[in-house]
């Protein structure tokens, strides 16, 4: 720890403490909880479907204007 301490210039006891809470509480940082998992999936499923929703409406833009000049030509 003294190594670290001096390679970063912050005192051995705060470098210490540093780990204990590390070793203490750390884990939570890698935790996924139900809930977290839940919110990101329906944020991305929001996403995908207004994803989706834009599509269908450029696909029938298209075919309104496949339908209109498809008209106008005779064919």
């Amino acid at each position: 720890m003294v190594d670290v301490s001096r390679q970063y210039g912050v005192t051995s006891g705060l470098v210490s403490k540093w780990v204990a809470q590390v070793k203490q509480h750390g884990y939570v940082v890698f935790e996924t909880t139900p809930d977290k998992e839940r919110q990101e999936l329906r944020a991305r499923v929001g996403k995908l479907e207004q994803l989706i929703g834009k599509k269908e409406v450029e696909l029938s833009l298209l075919k309104n204007f496949m339908d209109f000049y498809g008209a106008t030509d005779g064919k």
